[in-house]
C-alpha cells in the first residue's frame, strides 16, 4: 500500500476515531528506492504496526 492509499485508510479511520492495525512483515521489500514503503504508524497517530525494525 502506498503511501496515499494509507493517508486516506487514515482519514476514514480518524473519521470513527478506530485505530488501524497493518501488518507490514513485508516492508522494506519493495524494488524501488530505499525498499521501504509508506508505514501507518507514520501516516496516522491511531496506526498500529506490526513488522521487522528497518535496518537501514
Amino acid at each position: 500500500m502506498d503511501g496515499k492509499f494509507l493517508t486516506e485508510v487514515g482519514e476514514i479511520a480518524r473519521s470513527v476515531g478506530a485505530f488501524v492495525l497493518c501488518d507490514e512483515v513485508y516492508r522494506g521489500t519493495d524494488q524501488e528506492g530505499n525498499g521501504y514503503t509508506a508505514s501507518v504508524a507514520d501516516v496516522y497517530e491511531r496506526g498500529i504496526a506490526s513488522g521487522p525494525e528497518p535496518t537501514c
